[in-house]
């Protein structure tokens, strides 16, 4: 499947790396219990095996040009759902993590 980004940008597939990660594209949602609100979500949080959420798509751009003798370093608040993210699908991907 092409990429939303590649599909507008074709001259960007082969030259930005890519690696999939995600169950992409994740589903809209109509939210019943309101619906005279006329509510839709993205469902974003389905999109990764490992963690879900938009992380996942900013990972699969991140960690498609390393390689595992790499070491990835990152830094992000306490709680932070991208350090989490980065940790789980370097580990995936044989990597090393230092999260600050």
């Amino acid at each position: 499947m092409t990429l939303p980004l590649f599909k507008q940008f074709p001259q960007l597939q082969g030259k930005l790396p890519h690696l999939p990660l995600g169950n992409f594209p994740t589903p809209l949602q109509y939210l019943q219990k309101w619906k005279h609100h006329h509510l839709w979500i993205k469902r974003d949080d389905i999109s990764g095996n490992l963690h879900g959420g938009n992380k996942v798509r900013k990972l699969e751009f991140a960690l498609a040009s390393t390689t595992p003798a790499n070491w990835l370093c990152s830094a992000g608040a306490q709680g932070s759902n991208w350090c989490v993210a980065l940790a789980l699908y370097a580990k995936q991907l044989g990597h090393k993590t230092e999260l600050l």
